[in-house]
Parts: structure tokens; C-alpha cells; sequence
């Protein structure tokens, strides 16, 4: 009896602990560090894949500045053509770092020897960038009203590819996990549709999407096998690769961000009026949260999968643990949050701002 009475007060102490920890943790040695020194409003905050360097692009810098783990500035990368940067994304080996300036020209710059690779084949603008998972290949989707191509790049700045078919600019692009799909998305008004390509830029098909957004939303699950797609007012759908619809999840307002859960049992979207739905891998609702006041700009996973984080234009930053209940806010911000990362070893938040600076949250 004994014997039975310690055990079910260890499981009582390892249930409490598991329930509360997080947020014991978190709320005891958070802290952050304020990055600053920038021209424009931030466009793009992102950790490269092996966690050494935060990058960084605002709106009128011309420039996309690499720093330390510990906020110093490692390096300013800038071109006499640019006067604007709209995206950037780190190669997969954290070796390149691919940058969308205002300019049609594109640049694949060696992190390492500062070497600048030039990508010329768009006819204007491009605001979206994506690495396949095996890095062998960049894509690129034009944001000019002339062009509406994707095209594929190997990481040494050879043309591979260019996709054809949308009939408005890309708002979207992922990469399968297996980067054997990848699938583009243009709701502007015009098309309102999201294409999935094979690696080698020839069309699987096209999913019909809604031409009253303006925006598309994409996140694969971390085996390949379902596409969460949120393009319309008022749903979000989800996709197998075979291209056949497997649900359609309800929700009032327009999804602007949508994450899968590392190990792909949950899914979370951040919708225009601030709430925050958490669904399971079938689309059914697990919990919803409207704690923030303001359009949810971002909603990433900790990459350990103990916590969500969302960004808003209510100034703030909230954690969520995995099932969805709050764990505390962060805030410091004086204007619209736009942009989050987390680091890879989910110890450290980076998040931008329109209030022209960066923090870097200590979580862990």
C-alpha cells in the first residue's frame, strides 16, 4: 500500500510539472536584448538554420545585416542598386543567404566569403523567396504585375526552371519537406489559386482557392503528407499530395498565418481580428484564444514543439504552450509586431518590428 501511495504522488508531482513548467520556467528568467540602428520599419526577422546568426532586413535599410547570437553586428550586406530588401531565406547548411531586393535582380550571397552571385531572369519585383529542404534548389515568385512567374535556381545561380500558369503575382511558396513538391500560391484579386509543381517545375495541378483574399497562407506537415492551405474569409483548407481535398476547417475572418506543430499533431493559424484557432491533425478545434487585440501577423512553433508564439499589431508577443493555454506576454514593442523567429535550439525569440528595432527574447 505503501509502495502505491509514492507512486500515485509521483505521478501527481510529474503531472503538475509537466502542466506547469513551462510556464514557471518562462516566467522566471525571461529577458531580452534590443536591437536598433535601423532606418525603416522591419520587413523580416529570421535565425539561420544553425542558430549562429539573426538576420535582419527593414524597410529603408538597403541591406540585410547578419548579427552574433548575442546582438552584435556581424556583417551588412548591401548593393549600390538597392534601396529597399522585401525577403531573404538562409540555405538549409546556413552557408547562403538568398535576398529579394526592390530591384528585379535577385543576389545569392556566400556567407563565409562574401561572394555575390547576381540571379537575372525576372521581368521586376520579387517579395518571396524559398529553399528546398535539401538546399539544392532556390525559388523565386515575382510580385510584378507583368511577370506572375516562379523560377527555380540552383544554389550556384544557374536558371533551372520557370513555372508558368498563375495569372496574378505569388504571394506564397513552400517546399515539401521531401522537396519533391512545391507548391505556390497568388491571391491578389485575380487568380486566387495555389499550384503544386514537382522539384523540376512541371504542374501537378491547381487547387481553387478564393479570389476575394488577398492573401495565401501554405504549411506542409513535417512528413509531406497533408498541405494546410488558407486562402478564403472564412475557411482553411487541408490537402493530401494526391491533390484531394481531406477537410475544410470553418473559421470566421481571413487566416493570415498557419504552423504545424513539429511533430504534426497540431496545427495553429492566426487570423485578421486576432484570434488564435489550435486544430488537430483531422481539423478538429482544440482550443481558441482572443487574447491579443489586433491582426496576428505571425505563428511559429518552438522548434522542441513546447511552445507557440504569435505576433500582433497590438504591440505584443504571446506564448502558448502545445495544448493552448497562455503562458505570458511579451512586451516592449511600441507598434505593430510583423515578424518572429525562433532560434533553433528554442532558447531565444527574435521579433521585428514597425517600431524600427528588434529584440531578442531569452525563453530558456
Amino acid at each position: 500500500m505503501r509502495k502505491i501511495i509514492i507512486l500515485a504522488f509521483g505521478l501527481v508531482i510529474l503531472i503538475l510539472v509537466s502542466w506547469f513548467g513551462i510556464n514557471w520556467f518562462v516566467k522566471d528568467v525571461l529577458s531580452s536584448t534590443k536591437l536598433e540602428g535601423f532606418k525603416g520599419d522591419l520587413v523580416k526577422v529570421a535565425w539561420s538554420p544553425d542558430g549562429k546568426i539573426l538576420a535582419t532586413a527593414a524597410a529603408a535599410d538597403k541591406s540585410v545585416r547578419l548579427w552574433s547570437s548575442d546582438g552584435k553586428v556581424i556583417e551588412t550586406i548591401t548593393d549600390p542598386d538597392w534601396y529597399m530588401v522585401y525577403d531573404f531565406a538562409f540555405s538549409p547548411d546556413s552557408k547562403f543567404i538568398a535576398i529579394a531586393p526592390n530591384i528585379k535582380v535577385l543576389a545569392i550571397v556566400n556567407i563565409e566569403n562574401k561572394t555575390k552571385i547576381k540571379l537575372v531572369g525576372h521581368e521586376g519585383l520579387v517579395q518571396t523567396l524559398a529553399w528546398s529542404p535539401d538546399g539544392k534548389t532556390l525559388a523565386s515568385g515575382s510580385a510584378y504585375y507583368k511577370d506572375k512567374t516562379i523560377r527555380l535556381w540552383s544554389k550556384e545561380g544557374n536558371p533551372l526552371a520557370t513555372l508558368e500558369g498563375h495569372i496574378d503575382v505569388i504571394t506564397g511558396l513552400a517546399w515539401s519537406p521531401d522537396s519533391k513538391i512545391l507548391a505556390s500560391g497568388s491571391a491578389h484579386g485575380k487568380d486566387g489559386t495555389v499550384k503544386l509543381w514537382t522539384e523540376t517545375g512541371e504542374l501537378i495541378t491547381t487547387l481553387n482557392g478564393d479570389r476575394t483574399n488577398y492573401n495565401v497562407s501554405l504549411s506542409w506537415s513535417p512528413d509531406g503528407k497533408t498541405l494546410a492551405l488558407g486562402a478564403s474569409e472564412n475557411y482553411v483548407g487541408l490537402w493530401n499530395r494526391e491533390s484531394q481535398l481531406l477537410d475544410t476547417i470553418r473559421a470566421p475572418g481571413i487566416v493570415h498565418s498557419l504552423a504545424w506543430s513539429p511533430d504534426g499533431t497540431k496545427l495553429v493559424g492566426g487570423f485578421t481580428d486576432g484570434t488564435i484557432y489550435l486544430w488537430d491533425r483531422q481539423g478538429k478545434l482544440v482550443v481558441q484564444n482572443k487574447r491579443q487585440k489586433d491582426y496576428i501577423s505571425q505563428v511559429v512553433w518552438s522548434p522542441d514543439g513546447q511552445i507557440y508564439a504569435s505576433a500582433s499589431w497590438d504591440e505584443t508577443i504571446q506564448l502558448w504552450d502545445s495544448n493552448g493555454n497562455f503562458i505570458k506576454v511579451l512586451e516592449g514593442h511600441t507598434t505593430n509586431v510583423v515578424t518572429i523567429s525562433w532560434s533553433p535550439d528554442s532558447t531565444k525569440l527574435a521579433s521585428g518590428s514597425w517600431d524600427r528595432t528588434v529584440r531578442i527574447w531569452k525563453i530558456k
